[in-house]
């Protein structure tokens, strides 16, 4: 028995030390405690009347020297996220400038009357990172009607990886690299023709606020055509009209219909199309052709704010031309017309 009482014993003291500290036993004093919040003191429970209440609810200023007990109350509005939309990022939209051999979507090409016509499916999909490096994949299926100067086959494939680096350089420069190795071939020539290794590159300035500055290159791999230079400006002439004096794709837009969760641009644009791919020719004739033409363009843009740019879009094809690298075929086609329909990326 006497044991269990000095257990209490030894257990009330330090709680009655505690108590007194903290103004909790009768007798107890303020003299001492510290000042607080520029020299105002702390009021102790017991000076107040014991019939008075405090209300927790009720905010007592500082100055007083009573302490707010309630729990802080924080706007909602300052744990909103903004997110802006993917396509609103500068970035991108210069990074397509970079060439890309596969389109994304469907594409026609009609024969119509001259000696060579090509429809085409593409695909691209994401594989690793979202920015600034990021890896994706594509495959292409293109079916070709002609020329009937060579023995072409009717079918050739597109089976690729991209990586891609795109960053700004403080305020005013951007930076954009892509490496594209990508197998394009008729799946009959197995030689090294097959093997294409494609890469371009991008510097932006901003010179002002609605005008920035353009210059790069992208090699192609080709044998009708190694370079392609990317030069020039692109102005945001006003909120819904944007201009891109460049080459090889000039463009206009304007924006005529702006929702919530989407805009609407119409456009007319230049550019230059075609690929090219290792072939088997007649008499085990091992081979690659290279077909490329500019194109006049006019069509509409969605702008998703998800990030999704989906186009339709139609024009003029001309200049077109066909070089085969070993055996004889080159040919001019002629003139026509191409529909696409698909998503930029």
């Amino acid at each position: 028995m006497r044991v269990y009482l000095w257990i209490v014993v030894f257990c009330l003291l330090p709680l009655a030390a505690f108590a007194e500290d903290f103004q909790l036993l009768p007798g107890s004093t303020t003299a001492d405690l510290p000042q607080t919040l520029e020299g105002s003191e702390i009021v102790p429970l017991q000076t107040r009347p014991k019939s008075e209440k405090v209300d927790v609810s009720t905010v007592i200023e500082p100055q007083t020297g009573t302490i707010d007990l309630r729990p802080p109350v924080l706007p909602l509005a300052d744990f909103s996220i903004e997110s802006e939309p993917v396509w609103i990022n500068e970035l991108i939209d210069d990074h397509l400038l970079i060439w890309r051999e596969v389109p994304i979507g469907a594409q026609i090409l009609p024969r119509a009357g001259t000696a060579f016509g090509m429809t085409s499916l593409g695909m691209k999909f994401d594989l690793i990172g979202k920015g600034p490096l990021w890896l994706t994949g594509n495959f292409g299926w293109n079916f070709l009607n002609g020329p009937n100067t060579a023995a072409i086959p009717p079918q050739t494939f597109d089976l690729g990886i991209e990586l891609n680096y795109a960053k700004k350089l403080g305020d005013l420069w951007g930076v954009h690299l892509n490496i594209s190795p990508l197998l394009a071939t008729d799946f009959s020539n197995h030689s090294s023709d097959a093997l294409r290794v494609m890469a371009g590159g991008l510097i932006t300035f901003q010179a002002d606020e609605v005008t920035k500055i353009v210059a790069g290159i992208s090699y192609l791999d080709r044998p009708d055509m190694n370079f392609l230079p990317i030069a020039g400006l692109k102005w945001m002439v006003t909120d819904n009209l944007e201009l891109d004096v460049l080459v090889p794709k000039p463009r206009i837009a304007w924006r005529f219909d702006k929702a919530e969760m989407q805009e609407k641009w119409l456009f007319l644009s230049g550019e230059v199309g075609g690929g090219s791919w290792a072939v088997q020719r007649e008499a085990n004739l091992s081979d690659r052709m290279g077909y490329r033409d500019l194109r006049c363009l006019g069509g509409i843009e969605y702008k998703q704010d998800s990030g999704g740019r989906s186009i339709l879009e139609a024009g003029y094809v001309f200049n077109r031309r066909i070089d085969l690298q070993r055996g004889p075929g080159d040919v001019n086609p002629g003139s026509t017309f191409v529909i696409r329909w698909g998503q930029l990326y």
